[in-house]
């Protein structure tokens, strides 16, 4: 949809896992509503490792159950739906 846009974003590679070497991407994006009406919206969060290779997608809805209003809308996001053990060097 053209007047949904994801205006930035920011994520890293963190260790979630105790017992093993694992990691998962977390971060913040924002995105802007130019719709003149409040939307829901899903995304579709695609983490890659440092060679480029896609290692986890996971699809959400920034806002939950809630429509997004018109304006700028900032969430937290997390890819750990469909985790790979990665090195920790990635």
């Amino acid at each position: 949809m053209a007047d949904i846009k994801i205006t930035s974003m920011k994520a890293q590679f963190v260790k979630k896992c105790d017992a093993a070497a694992c990691m998962v991407m977390q971060g913040v994006a924002t995105l802007e509503n130019n719709c003149a009406e409040a939307v829901g919206v899903q995304i579709q969060l695609t983490a890659y490792d440092a060679s480029g290779s896609a290692v986890s997608t996971d699809e959400m809805w920034p806002a939950s159950a809630r429509n997004i209003p018109p304006g700028s809308y900032t969430f937290l996001c997390t890819n750990t739906s469909n985790m790979r053990r990665l090195p920790l060097s990635a």
